[in-house]
């Protein structure tokens, strides 16, 4: 499955028929920035499908929403740093977020599990390297996972 379509699925499946909270308390020409702050240090990825998200809510919407990465895939970054920033419609901006940040929390929880091995093999004989064994639909997200840890 392509990223678009995984992207498409995840929102169909979190969002069903709308979010009707946002769309009943958050006016239609409202816009705003969000930022996106790393909860602790960790290896950060997920970028490339976060970005996705929030262009497709926008596109269902008819709206525009940037995200502007603030550190690449793969940085070491530290608590509290603001890592996206989302510019746009606030009501995209509200029903993206969600899975958005579960993608960049998966993501950059496997990016840096992985760091933490490469960082206790050190300069030894020993090589990390990763399986097959990933969750069905999201390989490719998980390999590019490992390989920014």
């Amino acid at each position: 499955m392509n990223l678009d379509h995984l992207v498409s699925a995840a929102l169909d499946e979190d969002v069903g028929p709308g979010d009707l909270t946002t769309m009943a308390t958050v006016g239609p020409d409202l816009s705003g920035v969000a930022q996106i702050i790393a909860k602790q240090r960790l290896t950060l990825c997920g970028h490339d499908v976060a970005a996705r998200v929030f262009v497709e809510v926008g596109r269902r919407l008819g709206d525009v929403v940037l995200y502007v990465p603030l550190a690449s895939d793969g940085d070491r970054v530290a608590d509290r740093s603001v890592v996206a920033r989302v510019d746009g419609s606030l009501r995209a901006i509200l029903i993206g977020e969600r899975v958005a940040l579960n993608w960049l929390m998966k993501l950059s929880g496997i990016a840096t599990h992985t760091a933490s091995f490469v960082a206790a093999a050190g300069n030894s004989q020993f090589r990390i390297v990763d399986t097959r064994k990933t969750t069905p639909l999201h390989r490719a997200l998980e390999k590019h996972a490992v390989r920014c840890g």
